[in-house]
């Protein structure tokens, strides 16, 4: 498990990974903080919005432009 704090602009504070948590989790972890801190927004309550068909869906994919 990967615990990351950040601040009311996203900016992270705080970061644990506790022993045996997946490599994978790290990343994970910051960008739920930071969407959560910088829209003060529960990530939970993105989920509807994302789903396929909705307004946000693809809200975490990165431009091929980018």
């Amino acid at each position: 498990m990967c615990i990351a704090i950040t601040d009311e602009s996203g900016n992270l504070i705080a970061f644990e990974r506790m022993d045996g948590g997946k490599i994978t989790s790290v990343t994970i972890a910051i960008d739920k903080a930071f969407t959560a801190g910088a829209a003060r927004k529960a990530t939970h309550e993105y989920g509807t919005a994302s789903q396929p068909g909705a307004a946000a869906y693809g809200i975490g994919r990165r431009s091929a432009a980018a």
